[in-house]
């Protein structure tokens, strides 16, 4: 009887030896955390429009504001999220004097971003801006993704 159950025994042995040999081991971790990280969007969204007088190297408004002087560069940095392969940023100024509006200037860019990112876009006059009321649209691969009404003083 102890004789079988020494055999049994090592069947067992063999069996679980066996059985972990052949099992898959799971892919390492970095600190013992999950490392599995989402994939950015393939759609670009606009996340924000800023003002301002100047830009940084990172393409943000230093100083947010909406009243401009008659004689100042205007500065808009547009934030967005997603990764698609190209996308098309454009930036229309106008100005509305008398109940009539006018694009003052218009530019496009095509940006190609792995992630969230900023473009900065900008106008500036030889001469002194008219006083009045501006706003600045922009639009994501053609369709409207926000705007920023400023004044000029």
């Amino acid at each position: 009887m102890i004789r079988l159950q020494r055999m049994l025994g090592a069947a067992a042995l063999i069996a679980l030896v066996g059985a972990t040999a052949c099992k898959k081991e799971a892919p390492p971790t970095i600190g013992g955390a999950d490392t599995t990280m989402a994939m950015p969007s393939t759609n670009l969204s606009v996340t924000g429009i800023e003002l301002g007088k100047a830009v940084g190297v990172d393409k943000r408004v230093s100083m947010p504001m909406t009243t401009f002087g008659t004689r100042d560069t205007i500065y808009a940095s547009v934030a967005t999220s997603g990764a698609p392969a190209t996308a098309t940023l454009s930036a229309v100024w106008s100005f509305t004097q008398d109940g009539q509006t006018a694009v003052v200037d218009s530019s496009s860019q095509t940006i190609s971003p792995t992630g969230d990112a900023v473009t900065e876009f900008h106008v500036s006059r030889a001469n002194a801006w008219p006083t009045g009321t501006y706003k600045v649209e922009v639009f994501a691969n053609g369709a409207s993704a926000g705007s920023r009404d400023f004044e000029v003083r």
